[in-house]
């Protein structure tokens, strides 16, 4: 196995534990009377069942092939023959479905689920007190959506929380700006920002590249000099360029190729993914200035300025992440 596929189906591995961990949540009594959880956990579930079922078909092809192998020492000529063929069918047929794998897992990257939101102490703040409340809100709303939470970074003025949750990016926008804590005569100013973590693996489709075969050139015998067994490997769409004439099969020249190319383009999209990243920073730091709520420990209050001072939220219940409410108001 080449070490993208490998890297492929280890992506696909995590899914896969995630969809037996929903089908086993939905079982749960407890969830299926919570319509709304049930409803987002279905909806998971199905995001991820073509993943999934292509990852494990491609794991059953890849346990045949390691049977193969295993025969194809002890075979005679005649069963080598017919061995390296059933190899060469299911190694094409993993390609293919390898191809189809990418195309799916590739839709997933549009809908934002792994994103950082930063929280920093403004510095017309008096006091630090408010840094851990709203850290708790948002790690519980994360958690409450059946999400997670880690904090990447932390000091006394600011934490940055990695978070991975299906559904909430776009609500979570509407939080961006200054959240104001008041505590007696304490008062603290937090700007938040929400940023996608575009630190994604990319796989790339077969489609998007372009295969041509030429003679290799030097030592190799009369097979390797005669018959096209080199391959060059154009990815379309950023022009990287591979070659491979290393081996005797035109097939392993054509995987050691697409092994290489696929390594070259990894690293220039995660050159790519940090600009996009310092871009999208940027772009929600320009709303930091936007008032957003008004949190009194004192009262156990909480004001929300789009909403106004009409409706008022318990302080303790959106601490314990219950942000829905005025999220949905909010749209």
């Amino acid at each position: 196995m080449n070490e993208y596929l490998k890297n492929l189906l280890d992506y696909c591995k995590d899914i896969a534990i995630r969809y037996d961990e929903i089908s086993k949540l939905l079982m749960a009594p407890e969830i299926s009377i919570d319509v709304r959880l049930y409803r987002r956990l279905q909806s998971e579930l199905n995001s991820k069942k073509e993943i999934v079922d292509l990852y494990k078909k491609i794991n059953e092809e890849l346990e045949f092939i390691s049977f193969y192998e295993k025969d194809l020492s002890n075979a005679s000529i005649k069963e080598k023959t017919q061995i390296q063929y059933e190899l060469d069918k299911l190694n094409e047929d993993i390609l293919t479905q390898q191809n189809l794998l990418i195309k799916l897992i590739n839709k997933t990257f549009n809908e934002i689920s792994r994103f950082y939101i930063e929280l920093t102490i403004d510095s017309k703040s008096n006091s630090q007190f408010g840094l851990s409340i709203l850290k708790d809100i948002y790690i519980n709303f994360i958690k409450l959506n059946n999400g997670i939470a880690v904090i990447e970074n932390k000091d006394e003025h600011f934490i940055k929380i990695n978070c991975t949750c299906d559904g909430v990016f776009e609500l979570l926008k509407s939080e961006v700006g200054l959240h104001k804590l008041i505590d007696q005569n304490k008062t603290t100013i937090i700007k938040m920002i929400i940023y996608p973590n575009r630190d994604n693996k990319y796989f790339v489709s077969l489609d998007d590249i372009k295969i041509e075969t030429y003679h290799s050139s030097g030592a190799g015998g009369q097979n390797v000099n005669k018959v096209e067994t080199a391959i060059r490997a154009i990815h379309i769409p950023t022009k990287i360029t591979v070659t491979c004439q290393d081996e005797r099969s035109q097939l392993k020249n054509k995987q050691r190729a697409l092994e290489k190319l696929y390594a070259k383009i990894q690293e220039y999209y995660k050159e790519q993914d940090i600009k996009k990243m310092q871009n999208d920073k940027k772009e929600m730091s320009f709303n930091k200035n936007l008032n957003i709520r008004l949190y009194n420990v004192d009262k156990d209050e909480v004001i929300d300025n789009k909403i106004g001072d009409k409706t008022i939220f318990s302080l303790n219940e959106i601490k314990k992440g219950n942000l829905d409410k005025i999220l949905v108001l909010n749209k």
